[in-house]
């Protein structure tokens, strides 16, 4: 296992154009979400009553604010916008994916340099179409959880009836997702990786335990880094420790490439 990982950070390592650059296009999208949730909450909040204000008047103010959701169409620029966001983000993530798994397997290959653009001019449509089959399937399903959750909302229901109907239907959603991203995952990966579909699904099955070994292990890396720098933040306020949470974002993002470029050796090690 430690030769993987080991293997996997040496990979990342070579890859550090390219994990600054996926950095800055998430924080791109970062900004894009908070200055979007910031137009909505900021003039609601503005209009908050006082901490001197009674509960009466608070509770005017939630009130009104749910007559505007549920009553009017006041959100509906919002959702639009939100949607429109989301289907430029699903445009670009396969592309990203492909240049990057594609990049991970040539330069393991050859031992040295990107190939970045190269994948993705080479495995986008692959790649994409794969990308755009898991999101269906996942979406598909869903239709039967959302459509009893937003009945139960617009019919202004307590919180409790609202979420009463999420038993053993929720539970099997979750599953057929875990099952869906898995699957369609290494198979996105054996596409950039140039493997056939069937090769990528018997490798990964045969090497399913150091596949998930290694996967388990970086995420238990990062997490207890994560958790560190977040405590570090709350204990000792320093500019040491807010660098350090301006820059967690980055650290993830090569921790993800690591994560990538280790299971891909777990699977490369063992081909036949």
């Amino acid at each position: 296992m430690t030769h993987f990982l080991r293997q996997g950070w040496r990979m990342a390592k070579g890859h550090t154009k390219i994990v600054f650059a996926l950095f800055i296009y998430h924080a791109i999208w970062g900004f894009v979400l908070y200055k979007m949730i910031d137009n909505i909450i900021t003039p609601l909040l503005k209009r908050y009553p006082e901490l001197t204000g009674s509960a009466d008047t608070v509770a005017l103010f939630w009130m009104e604010n749910q007559f505007k959701i549920l009553k009017t169409d006041v959100w509906m620029p919002y959702l639009y916008t939100f949607l429109i966001l989301l289907l430029i983000r699903m445009i670009f993530t396969p592309l990203l994916q492909a240049g990057l798994f594609y990049s991970i397997h040539h330069r393991s290959e050859v031992g040295k340099g990107t190939y970045f653009r190269k994948g993705i001019a080479e495995k986008w449509k692959q790649v994409t179409l794969l990308y755009w089959i898991k999101n269906i399937l996942l979406f598909i399903p869903m239709i039967w959880i959302i459509k009893p959750f937003l009945t139960n909302l617009f019919s202004n229901k307590s919180i409790t009836a609202i979420f009463s109907f999420f038993d053993w239907t929720l539970f099997m959603y979750i599953v057929w997702a875990l099952i869906i991203q898995l699957l369609f995952y290494v198979l996105q990966l054996g596409t950039a990786w140039e493997m056939s579909k069937a090769t990528i699904l018997r490798q990964t099955l045969v090497n399913l335990l150091p596949f998930i070994v290694v996967s388990l292990v970086i995420a238990f890396f990062y997490s207890f880094f994560s958790v560190s720098i977040h405590a570090l933040s709350i204990i000792w306020v320093s500019f040491l420790s807010f660098l350090l949470y301006q820059i967690l974002p980055l650290i993830r993002m090569l921790f993800k490439v690591w994560m990538i470029s280790s299971q891909y050796e777990s699977i490369r090690e063992h081909k036949s």
